[in-house]
């Protein structure tokens, strides 16, 4: 073995860690070791910690090799480091340090803790980044010679300054070529990023350990590569800073530096956004500005509010390339969250109230997209994916408390409470939002294909811990005080939402509509009646869609629909239902001129007409009421018809035969009628009595006359 370092030389390049003493000592590093390398039974949780931790010091890059050689155990700092010169996992971040996280409010980790999960497979963890090594050894176990009180983690080189590394070349030659790391370049007097070595624990180190008795052998290495590949899908949605991430393998037999050929690329995954969307809802817009004002200015660097996004995540295995396009759209919470979170602020309980909501979408042309219903959805991330499925049909993303295995939310205590105010409030704010500007997509031709209720959330397959964002979401879009935009949720912009879900009732819906305003603001004040273009319904299909939804609930045989904004008449006029102005019904309605106010459109209340006239909404017309609407109509319309040399017969208009052909429809019709009781003898003394005039029509004697 080399040289090792005497009493002359430490002073100068190493240094014990004592700054790391105000944020752990020793023990608790233990402690809190165990507990992760207990609790993290998942083999992919630390690479997500090292991800968590590589976005909050801000790099845009996070790559993992994974280095299967073997190095001869000499020249090195210590004896003890022989243990850790073999196989071991390298982490890149182009970024230079890893600030604390400690009272950072748009930091998304868990004030350093997250690193721990390193010691999941190893004992002896090292970071090079900038001009310093930084070495940890709590078992002190490898660097006995240099850490002369248990009480300090590690030690500290200055690298560059004292160049250590040509002192101690077997310290530091499993490093070249790894990442662009070249310490034995002279003009290299420093590392641009953070590199991490993790040494797979050996078997001699699990004896001695203290933190865990787990060893890495090649088959639980091969494992960990293939549990990386399988369950990192996308792992960047919620992330801010990173854009890629990826997995890399340098054979056994590698020589040092490994050669570009003996480096094989096994994962590669990209984001980039596509397409980014000023969010229009205006009032919501408003409480996130109100709510600014009163947080830390630093909290934009956690999500923008402003604008949902298009992102391209970009999977590469081997050959295989996957791509999928998502909606992402993040919001902070403005109500119960956020006071518990100004409550709790110096205590460091929670994080920021941050929620957010990924929908997968496919690209269909230049700027046109469609639901992708081939995307695997309903898991729950913070800010990175977790070990949970929600049942609802998209990623959702929350600053959750989270259990120690990630498996869980916690649903009791202040942490529980915690998540109910984050679902209900952050979460279904962004639920809600994204929905609007995919409605907003589809009536503007960028998102084909899209049912309005693809996306909503069903009750009954969402589970029992994400039950709250059900409930908000569903309260939400039926209580009186949303602005006129929540009544856009039942629809695409086309048709109207049927879907049944347990906390959303046709009831609901029409009891939510008796109390709103459905005017269209963009073009009256007014109230109704108005002309259906100028009210937020839009239409008569549309109409149609939404009363079928109100009318949909079996057990309600006989709503009260007296004061529902949603009856329309012939003239194209919406209007509330009233019983105790019941307005006439026919199909041939176009027949009154000058009457249609007074009739209902047919083609929307035809379907149920017998539940209208039994509530009194609606009464048919009969034969001396008709006599009464017509008499002006005929006398218009057989002015311009001229005598025939037969007596009493007149030479009809084009015009004026059409409309006599639906008058005597309409008669057809009203003896139908008046068949079904048995009175049709009635009907014909009825149309002689009424209807005095030259309307019945004959075939002239004289084709030629």
């Amino acid at each position: 073995m080399g040289n090792p370092l005497n009493s002359r030389t430490v002073p100068q390049c190493l240094k014990c860690v004592q700054e790391l003493n105000s944020v752990v000592r020793q023990n608790q590093l233990l402690k809190e070791s165990k507990t992760y390398s207990k609790n993290m039974m998942r083999k992919v949780t630390f690479f997500k910690e090292l991800i968590q931790n590589a976005e909050d010091a801000g790099a845009s890059t996070c790559d993992f090799l994974l280095d299967f050689r073997t190095h001869p155990a000499d020249g090195l700092i210590d004896e003890g480091m022989a243990l850790c010169n073999g196989p071991c996992l390298w982490t890149f971040n182009n970024e230079l340090g890893a600030a604390s996280k400690e009272n950072k409010i748009e930091k998304i980790g868990n004030f350093g803790l997250g690193f721990n999960a390193v010691y999941h497979l190893t004992d002896i963890p090292s970071i090079l980044s900038g001009k310093s090594l930084l070495i940890l050894d709590p078992n002190v176990t490898h660097l006995e010679k240099h850490i002369q009180s248990k009480a300090n983690l590690g030690i500290k080189l200055d690298l560059f300054q004292e160049r250590l590394f040509r002192r101690f070349p077997g310290q530091f030659r499993s490093y070249e070529g790894i990442f662009d790391c070249d310490l034995t370049k002279s003009s290299q007097n420093y590392y641009n990023g953070t590199l991490i070595k993790l040494p797979f624990r050996t078997p001699k180190e699990a004896c001695k350990s203290e933190i865990s008795f787990k060893v890495y052998k090649k088959e639980r290495i091969n494992a960990l590569q293939k549990h990386f590949i399988d369950e990192f899908q996308s792992p960047l949605l919620f992330l801010k800073n990173i854009n890629s991430v990826s997995l890399q393998s340098i054979s056994e037999d590698a020589s040092t530096p490994p050669l570009p050929s003996q480096t094989q690329k096994l994962l590669k995954i990209s984001r980039k956004v596509v397409c980014s969307i000023k969010i229009s809802n205006a009032r919501h817009l408003q409480d996130i500005r109100d709510t600014l004002e009163n947080l830390d200015k630093n909290c934009h660097k956690v999500v923008d509010c402003f604008e949902a996004h298009i992102t391209e995540i970009e999977n590469k295995q081997l050959e295989r390339t996957n791509t999928h396009s998502w909606f992402l759209y993040s919001s902070f919470g403005t109500k119960d969250s956020l006071r518990m979170f100004q409550r709790e602020q110096q205590g460091s309980k929670f994080s920021l109230p941050v929620g957010g909501v990924a929908v997968p979408l496919q690209q269909d042309g230049h700027n046109v997209w469609s639901p992708d219903e081939s995307c695997r959805v309903g898991q729950a991330y913070c800010f990175l994916p977790l070990l949970i499925e929600t049942g609802l049909p998209v990623h959702i993303n929350g600053s959750f408390a989270v259990s120690s295995n990630r498996k869980a939310l916690w649903q009791s205590g202040i942490k529980g409470e915690w998540n109910k105010a984050l679902l209900q409030d952050a979460t279904a704010s962004a639920y809600i939002t994204t929905l609007l500007e995919l409605k907003k997509m589809s009536q503007n031709g960028k998102l084909q294909n899209y049912d309005y209720y693809t996306f909503w959330p069903n009750a009954d397959k969402v589970r029992k811990a994400f039950q709250p964002l059900v409930a908000a979401f569903y309260s939400a879009i039926t209580q009186i005080n949303m602005t006129e935009q929540s009544l856009e949720l039942f629809s695409n912009g086309k048709t109207w939402s049927k879907v049944e879900v347990a906390d959303f009732s046709p009831l609901s819906v029409i009891s939510y509509l008796k109390k709103k305003r459905l005017n269209d603001p963009t073009q009256t004040t007014q109230d109704l009646p108005l002309p259906i273009s100028q009210t937020l319904i839009k239409d008569k299909e549309s109409c149609l869609e939404l009363l079928n939804f109100c009318l949909s609930d079996e057990k309600e045989k006989s709503p009260d629909l007296n004061g529902l904004p949603l009856f329309l008449t012939h003239d194209q006029m919406l209007r509330k239902f009233n019983s105790d102005f019941p307005v006439l019904f026919s199909k041939f309605a176009n027949i009154f001129s000058g009457h249609e106010s007074e009739f209902a459109d047919f083609s929307v209340n035809d379907e149920h007409q017998t539940l209208f006239q039994e509530g009194k909404y609606i009464e048919e017309i009969t034969i001396p009421v008709a006599a009464t609407f017509l008499e002006p109509v005929l006398q218009q319309k057989l002015q311009p018809s001229s005598p025939t040399e037969w007596k009493g017969l007149h030479r009809a208009e084009t015009e004026t035969i059409t409309w006599l052909k639906e008058l005597w429809k309409f008669f057809d019709d009203q003896y139908k009628q008046e068949a079904l009781h048995e009175e049709t003898d009635k009907i014909f003394e009825k149309i002689q009595k009424h209807f005095n005039w030259p309307i019945l029509p004959v075939i002239c004697p004289n084709p030629g006359g």
